[in-house]
């Protein structure tokens, strides 16, 4: 792909990304929204000096009563944990609270909890999260909330991006776990473009899966 190309088919993806991520906000009933169900991660770094900027990316609200869930994997003592948070342009007078959390067997062990004030934060750029002790390398899982935000005005925005769906261990991909579709037609006279579209390899060694329903006509 050129570089037209390019940014076209990641502003599509990015479009795709942000439908998944605002239907897991505000349609869920769980209150915990676990990222990787969607293929979703949050903007993150280890390091200050990583460019933030992704080339699919899009955010969400932190809101009240809602926990974001993800899980990181260092191989090197980590001292600090930065993510991409959006203010709208404003002041945002609430918290946030990050959560590291070590599986032991079939529990969490609270690791540490990091705290920072919503006012502190700049907009679209990194927010530094200092732990007082370095993570040692191993897998752990991170929460963040936001307890006293309003949801409206004093409310902040966590930028996500997408994880390789390809890296997933599993042989079977199923599209709809992503909230994605193949184009597909039962006639040959319908339209093959779509508004939000993106193409993926098929891989060998995977298995695309999807279900298919035709209001009980034969296909």
């Amino acid at each position: 792909l050129n570089i037209k190309q390019h940014a076209l088919h990641c502003s599509k993806i990015s479009q795709l990304i942000s439908r998944i991520a605002t239907h897991i906000t505000f349609s869920s009933t769980e209150t915990l929204l676990e990222l990787s169900h969607y293929g979703l991660t949050p903007v993150e770094s280890f390091s200050p000096t990583e460019e933030s900027e992704r080339d699919i990316e899009t955010s969400i609200p932190i809101l009240n009563g809602k926990t974001v869930q993800w899980q990181i994997a260092n191989s090197e003592p980590i001292s600090a944990i930065f993510l991409k948070l959006g203010t709208c342009g404003r002041i945002n007078h609430c918290h946030l609270v990050l959560s590291i959390f070590k599986k032991q067997q079939d529990r969490l062990e609270l690791v540490t909890e990091l705290k920072r004030e919503g006012a502190s934060v700049q907009d679209n750029q990194w927010t530094e999260f200092i732990l007082d002790t370095p993570l040692l390398p191993n897998q752990y899982i991170c929460q963040l909330q936001s307890p006293d935000a309003d949801n409206n005005n004093n409310t902040l925005f966590l930028w996500l991006t997408v994880e390789d769906a390809f890296s997933i261990e599993t042989r079977t991909l199923e599209l709809s776990d992503y909230g994605l579709t193949p184009i597909l037609s039962f006639s040959p006279t319908q339209k093959t473009h779509r508004n939000l579209e993106s193409a993926i390899p098929i891989k060998r060694g995977k298995i695309l899966q999807w279900h298919l329903v035709k209001n009980n006509e034969p296909v």
